[in-house]
């Protein structure tokens, strides 16, 4: 970068407002500076908007500023003094040349280096996104673990498109919306692409603020949460299992239902007469019958969305998203078949009463469906007990 000064009398400029910083007017010798012929082509002076709001902010306060950057001219950076002052509402701005200060320019590269490594020694995976979503930062281990492209300028390119879990879009988009509190930071879990799966990771927002409190920049670190995630996932499937039979709990199969539209068949069943084993045979009989009739429904339903309760008692509950009403009934029949060739020492045969539902348009909700499924099992019993039904709207 060579000797270049300008004299103030030379070059300037002149602005329209305070905030939108559009140039009214530039005189050639500012023009010639920058290397453009039209003054309608300085759209950006300064680049940075934290800098633009800083200077606006200034001048609504005082008369005159002066203001140390860096400016682009004719392809290469150049710093400069800039000399604003406010005359009878009109805002000149002078430039000098700020002893075409290379050093100037190197002393900020030096701090954005010395940063970087810092968070790079770290080991931290963050990134800055400015406010129209456009990453703009990214440490290597961001750029590693999510197969980022940094490309030339320091600007980041990813295609984020499968980068997130589908079934936590929503919750990223709900994320993005909910504004900055008073803390100024927000936290989510999302399961983010890493290596062809799919992995839980914290991720941490905090936004950088303008001091007229317009956000600036959004700061973001992940942390790689897979290992308490898989802890916090057993925990949660030890309290949602029944001890004695290894089948959900009801509150498991409620949670799961509550908030979706309900699809596929549901059944509602008991084992006939398991107040006579527990009386006639004792508990540890009945207990050896719960085991053994919860077992052959988690072998016949053990499908991708089939979900077998035990509701309490005798009473158990069958859900399975993905059936027909014909392979729901199938294996209805099946599980019966196999509950009668249990044998328990001096007990007498078991069988099962079934009360079954299809959901439909009219009947999506969970509750609604055990509702039903309950009184038509109820029917079975009044009719004979050992059989199943199904319930017709």
């Amino acid at each position: 970068m060579g000797t270049n000064v300008v004299k103030s009398e030379d070059c300037f400029f002149i602005l329209e407002d305070f905030f939108e910083y559009k140039i009214k007017f530039a005189n050639k010798p500012f023009l010639d500076l920058l290397g453009f012929d039209e003054v309608d082509k300085l759209t950006d002076l300064l680049s940075i908007k934290e800098q633009r709001d800083l200077v606006a902010v200034t001048l609504s306060k005082k008369s005159s500023f002066d203001f140390r950057c860096v400016l682009m001219a004719n392809d290469r950076y150049i710093g400069a003094l800039l000399r604003f002052s406010v005359v009878a509402d009109t805002i000149y701005c002078h430039i000098e040349d700020y002893e075409n200060d290379l050093n100037y320019i190197k002393r900020l590269q030096f701090e954005n280096d010395r940063l970087s490594a810092l968070i790079e020694l770290t080991g931290t995976m963050m990134a800055e996104f400015d406010t129209d979503g456009k990453l703009t930062y990214a440490t290597g281990s961001v750029v590693n673990r999510f197969d980022i492209n940094l490309l030339q300028g320091g600007i980041v390119s990813s295609a984020f498109k499968g980068l997130i879990f589908r079934e936590d879009r929503s919750k990223f988009v709900d994320f993005i919306k909910q504004p900055f509190l008073s803390s100024k930071t927000k936290t989510c879990e999302l399961r983010l692409l890493c290596n062809d799966l799919y992995y839980w990771h914290k991720i941490t927002a905090m936004g950088i603020f303008d001091s007229r409190g317009n956000l600036t920049r959004v700061l973001v670190k992940a942390e790689d949460i897979e290992a308490y995630k898989a802890k916090e996932s057993v925990l949660k499937m030890k309290l949602s299992m029944d001890d004695l039979t290894k089948c959900y709990k009801k509150s498991f199969l409620v949670s799961q239902l509550s908030d979706v539209e309900v699809k596929g068949c549901l059944a509602f069943f008991d084992i006939d007469n398991f107040k006579g084993i527990n009386d006639t045979y004792g508990h540890l009989n009945g207990d050896v019958a719960l085991k053994s009739v919860a077992k052959i429904c988690r072998e016949v339903f053990s499908d991708d969305g089939d979900i077998v309760c035990r509701f309490g008692g005798d009473e158990f509950c069958i859900y399975s998203r993905f059936s027909s009403r014909d392979v729901f009934e199938y294996k209805i029949q099946l599980v019966q078949s196999r509950v009668t060739k249990i044998r328990i020492e001096n007990c007498y045969p078991l069988s099962i009463s079934v009360g079954i539902v299809v959901a439909s348009d009219n009947l999506s909700y969970i509750q609604d469906l055990l509702d039903i499924a309950d009184e038509t099992l109820y029917f079975v019993k009044e009719n004979g007990k050992n059989s199943y039904k199904f319930f017709d709207e």
